[in-house]
């Protein structure tokens, strides 16, 4: 079986992508964010592989500590709009300060 990108198409993120991107973003490790926000290194995983909904409270702890905002880290986008999946946090902010 092969999988074939349509033409066009955009890779969406999973709010466990985008809480991953987050935190390396801001040059943390699991064991750091989970110090950091009194969790687990192990629930850290579990978040962002996606095997477990994070509450909005762990969301806006990411939020804090990353730099990277909220809505973008819950819903993918900034000030209402969705960016490119390409996009790096770094261009994100860009978006963000000219909005």
């Amino acid at each position: 079986m092969t999988n074939t990108a349509s033409a066009g198409g955009v890779p969406r993120w999973t709010i466990g992508d985008r809480m991953r991107k987050a935190r390396l973003y801001a040059g943390m490790t699991p064991a750091e964010m989970a110090e950091d926000i009194g969790r687990t290194p192990h629930t850290i995983g579990n978040y962002e592989n996606g095997k477990t909904k994070a509450p909005l409270l762990v969301l806006r702890q990411y939020a804090i500590r990353t730099g990277v905002p909220l809505e973008w880290i819950q819903y993918g986008t900034i000030d209402g709009h969705t960016p490119l999946s390409g996009t790096t946090v770094g261009e994100l902010y860009k978006i963000l300060v000219a909005a």
